[in-house]
């Protein structure tokens, strides 16, 4: 009898897949995406952590509109325009994929996903495949509201099978290979490149946690994909949500990958193109050796200064072009008649907005000491100037001779943000918003090293 209960169980999930899978069909009214030809330009657009809140999750009287101005930058309150003027640019341009490499949702709200998802499809509409898989915000999050004039409200939030259901049609439904242990997979984009999504999130239901590993089965996956890929002559791109690489030497656990060694050695093995990340929340590039080691591009926060995302140009010899944008939501506020001065006005609203949680997070910092008002003036002027280029990806000719950072240093010797100022200088002999990567038969030849 218990035999028989189970072969009817099993059968009832294939049917289940099978009716899910052939419900994604039906519901696909868009162009089909044709496989591009081989040795072929190829344009990617990439944005990352787009930490989109449904516009109804916030209301206007909320004091969460209060705690954002102490918080990261980001701007949830703009997001609906920030996402609508760039998928709008997005749409223009009409890149051969959209890749969004996680943390598309403010706080994994079901709300906000059905939402989001709802715009991607206009992308799909257009006859662009919407690439997408999750980060740390995004599935089983316990904690997801709705920020009322009243306080806080739990809002439902969405599971592995809801997020594949939500996003799988925009795009991954037509990937050419599935991992079994997570929502990776590999999009054929052209006859000689592929993208691999790696989901490097870890969502188990209760258990949510802020860092990314790649599991044991999911880097088997990959390493007989890749394999496969090479044999075939086939070039390969690699988009994971936290970084493959430690782009800040304060800010290592919970955004590099846990098994980073061991990730590395298998993407620089098969000889990946590039690797696509974000998580940090910073534009920066870092490489794993300076010879002929790997790329990682962390293209920073859409919804955080200077509201970046990432186009690759790929030139038919494998070479590819690296540029970060800045989405024009001003020009898009002015065209769709929205009177608002702060999107009329939006690289200067979104500077000073992350110029002021700097301000109030250092302020306080500083009121607990016997500083001057000049002095703490100057402090505060210092950091507020070096970390918004910092997330910019934009470098400043400043040492540790500055006598603005000495007073920092003399201050607060072992402090938080003198060691925050320390990492930043450590990383800032370079510019992160545009990068030319050779063709491996040029790197052969030394060029561009």
């Amino acid at each position: 009898m218990k035999k028989i209960i189970l072969a009817f169980f099993i059968i009832a999930l294939i049917l289940t897949a099978f009716l899910v899978k052939n419900t994604f069909v039906k519901e696909k009214t868009w162009p089909h995406v044709e496989i591009i030809p081989a040795n072929r330009e190829i344009k990617i657009i990439i944005a990352s952590d787009i930490h989109f809140l449904a516009s109804d999750l916030l209301e206007p009287r909320s004091s969460f509109h209060q705690e954002i101005k102490r918080g990261d930058g980001k701007m949830p309150h703009y997001s609906t325009q920030i996402l609508a003027a760039f998928l709008d640019e997005v749409i223009r341009v009409k890149p051969a994929a959209l890749i969004l490499s996680g943390d598309i949702t403010f706080n994994g709200e079901k709300r906000s996903h059905v939402e989001l998802a709802q715009y991607l499809k206009k992308v799909r509409e257009e006859g662009i495949p919407v690439l997408v898989i999750p980060g740390n915000h995004d599935i089983n999050i316990p904690n997801t509201y709705l920020f009322s004039n009243n306080g806080r409200k739990p809002v439902p939030n969405i599971s592995e099978r809801d997020f594949w259901e939500l996003y799988s049609p925009l795009g991954a439904i037509d990937a050419v290979s599935f991992d079994k242990s997570s929502l990776s997979y590999v999009y054929q984009l052209s006859e000689d490149l592929q993208i691999m999504m790696i989901d490097t999130s870890q969502y188990e239901k209760g258990m949510v946690k802020t860092g990314g590993r790649i599991n044991e089965k999911t880097l088997a996956w990959m390493e007989k994909n890749l394999s496969k890929a090479k044999k075939s002559g086939i070039s390969v791109i690699t988009v994971t949500h936290h970084s493959l690489l430690p782009h800040s030497s304060l800010f290592t656990s919970d955004f590099t990958l846990e098994n980073y060694p061991q990730v590395l050695n298998i993407l620089e093995k098969y000889g990946v193109l590039v690797n696509l990340s974000g998580h940090i929340h910073i534009q920066h590039i870092i490489r794993a050796n300076e010879i002929d080691g790997i790329y990682d591009i962390a293209t920073s926060s859409l919804t955080v200064y200077p509201d970046h995302y990432g186009i690759l140009d790929i030139n038919t010899d494998k070479s590819i072009l690296y540029t970060a944008n800045t989405v024009n939501v001003s020009k898009y506020a002015a065209n769709t008649g929205i009177d608002d001065e702060n999107l009329l006005n939006f690289d200067k609203y979104s500077f000073e907005f992350m110029s002021q949680t700097t301000f109030y997070k250092i302020r306080e910092r500083l009121a607990q000491f016997n500083i001057s008002v000049e002095e703490k003036t100057a402090m505060i002027d210092f950091v507020q100037m070096l970390n918004v280029h910092y997330f910019a990806g934009i470098p400043l000719e400043i040492t540790v001779e500055d006598k603005i950072y000495k007073l920092w240093s003399e201050y607060f010797p072992s402090g938080f943000h003198t060691r925050y100022l320390n990492s930043i200088l450590k990383e800032n002999d370079t510019q992160s918003t545009t990068l030319f990567i050779p063709s491996a038969r040029k790197r052969e030849q030394g060029f561009g090293q």
